[in-house]
């Protein structure tokens, strides 16, 4: 088993808090008296889209493939699981992003000048982000939260290899472990599969496929490249991880913006219903 038992029963506990925490976010988001409609459109159809999008691919992803499972799971689990990954990384990026043009637009930031912004046209849109390449966004931030971003540099960097990986290169599955113990067997197998498929024996091909399967061990992890990737992500630990990062940074860049008005624009409970 990857995980101890203690680290079951931690991943446990915060799986049971990710829903409360995604509500929490929708109240405060929903609560706030956005002065810009863009940093609002960002907000709310694209910050608020996207972290429920990841509660539900986090969702799918424990309920397919259990932290505690061991068994090596059946190909179209796998497939949907790994569809559920790739969905998850691709939502973390815009989440981020979503979060920059929260703040570029509601912040008035655009070429390191504090202004009104009447439209996207006078925005260096590759300019816009949190992350390591974004100096100018992030030199508008508190010192505090500047410096929670700067701690994030090797996170951002990790994040970045894999969603390049998944949008130009390799993207990321879920690899099969061999034991080392079974690999002239699985090697065996590989031969007569190959003599198999020359003969166009596609039944015995079937057959001999399934029993290299049967050899293969599960382990909870993801990678994009052999080749490229810095090794292997336990992706049940990744997936927490990164969605409390994303609440997170989401809580830390509303804390930034000034509330002008505290009448919210639509109550608590309309805005957890309505984006649940």
């Amino acid at each position: 088993m990857a995980y101890s038992k203690e680290g079951i029963e931690q991943m446990a506990a915060e799986y049971e808090a990710t829903s409360k925490k995604r509500d929490a976010i929708f109240v405060l988001f929903m609560r706030h008296a956005f002065q810009n409609e863009k940093a609002y459109e960002y907000a709310t159809q694209g910050y608020m889209r996207r972290l429920n999008t990841l509660l539900r691919c986090l969702q799918n992803v424990f309920t397919m493939l259990p932290p505690e499972s061991v068994d090596v799971p059946k190909r179209d689990v796998l497939t949907d699981a790994t569809i559920n990954l790739q969905a998850f990384l691709f939502n973390v990026f815009g989440c981020i992003d979503n979060l920059a043009w929260v703040w570029v637009h509601e912040h008035g930031w655009v070429h390191d000048k504090q202004i009104n912004l009447p439209n996207d046209k006078e925005i260096n849109r590759l300019a816009v982000g949190l992350g390591p390449k974004s100096k100018g966004v992030r030199n508008t931030l508190s010192d505090n939260l500047r410096k929670y971003l700067e701690s994030l540099d090797g996170w951002f960097a990790g994040l970045g290899e894999y969603r390049d990986a998944l949008a130009h290169r390799v993207p990321l599955y879920i690899p099969y472990a061999l034991p080392e113990s079974k690999a002239a067997e699985y090697q065996k197998l590989s031969e007569e599969k190959l003599r198999a498929s020359q003969a166009n024996d596609w039944t015995k091909y079937d057959k001999l496929d399934a029993a290299q399967n049967d050899l293969m061990e599960f382990r909870p992890q993801m990678t994009h490249s052999f080749a490229e990737a810095k090794g292997t992500l336990l992706f049940h630990a990744q997936l927490l991880a990164d969605f409390n990062l994303v609440a997170e940074l989401g809580n830390r860049i509303m804390a930034e913006l000034p509330n002008r008005n505290d009448a919210s624009k639509a109550s608590a409970a309309s805005a957890v219903e309505n984006n649940t």
